[in-house]
Formats: C-alpha cells, structure tokens, sequence
C-alpha cells in the first residue's frame, strides 16, 4: 500500500500561486493524491487518506464529519471534504459533492 499519485494530461498543472504546488504536485508533475491505494488484479484500490486532518487556524478538522452531515442532504449520493490551502489560516475545508441521478439542487440548498 501507498499513496496514489496519477500523472497525465487529465491532471492540472498547479495552481495559480506555485507555493501552494510543494507537496500536491511531486517530482514529473505527479499529482499527490492525498489518498492510500494499492493495485491488485490490475485494479487499484483506494484504502483510505494519507492525511485525516484539515487544519485550519490550528483547529483540527475531522473532513469525515463534513462529508457526513453533506451526504444527510437527499440530493446528495457522495461527499468529499478536503483541506484548500489558505495564506493566512493554513487550510481552508471545501467540500466537493455528487447530486444523485435525477437530483436538481438549488445554491441555498
């Protein structure tokens, strides 16, 4: 087992501010996926995170209890919390989120 990283030209270049690149973006441009994996019978298999914690402001984040309370929406299959990097508090939780079929959203929902 180890940490995913993908490479290709599906995957960014970086950001905007290249000090937000150190440790995202490994040596060929890999990208960190930030997920453990490993790869059996030609499949890889994601096993869980490298890293558990959004730290923000020194706070420690649990990202599972955001993805939690997002996937108690109905309109809501899969939630995904992860740590935006932040000049001032370090990191910043965003969740990412998959409507289910059919499923129509407004931004105040």
């Amino acid at each position: 087992m180890g940490v995913l990283t993908v490479h290709g030209p599906h995957v960014s270049p970086g950001y905007r501010s290249p000090e937000h690149n150190k440790g995202v973006f490994v040596e060929k441009g890999a990208l960190n996926s930030g997920d453990l994996g490993y790869i059996e019978t030609g499949r890889i298999h994601i096993a869980g995170r490298a890293k558990d914690l959004i730290i923000r402001s020194g706070q420690n984040i649990d990202p599972l209890m955001i993805e939690n309370a997002m996937q108690l929406h109905p309109a809501v299959a899969l939630a995904a919390a992860v740590g935006m990097p932040d000049s001032y508090a370090g990191e910043l939780p965003v969740c990412y989120v998959t409507l289910r079929a059919g499923a129509k959203v407004t931004e105040d929902d």
